[in-house]
């Protein structure tokens, strides 16, 4: 199906207040766009595959522990336990891109 003036069709775009995959689901959407991991938790969704290279965004988490933290060692410890190979599994498996995978 293709899209725009030549094709006499003209794509409507509004922000959604649900979840992208929730209205797929529920039929009031018939395209939904939303980060790869959010999309396996909706019921009823198959993710068939990420976007072109050209259209994607790759969007970067960082951490960091306040210097108010009542337990910053804590957070610290968080911070590097992000960094095993056991977490780093579990950020893959979740649909999630890390450094170096891309």
């Amino acid at each position: 199906m293709s899209w725009g003036p030549s094709s006499g069709r003209s794509p409507e775009a509004s922000p959604v207040r649900v979840r992208s995959g929730e209205a797929l689901v529920d039929g009031s959407v018939e395209l939904g766009v939303q980060q790869v991991c959010e999309l396996p938790l909706t019921p009823g969704i198959t993710v068939v595959g990420p976007l072109p290279d050209a259209l994607r965004k790759h969007s970067v988490a960082t951490g960091a522990v306040s210097p108010r933290a009542q337990s910053p060692q804590a957070g610290l410890q968080f911070l590097d336990f992000l960094a095993t190979p056991f977490a780093r599994q579990a950020l893959r498996d979740s649909g999630l891109a890390l450094p170096g995978d891309v």
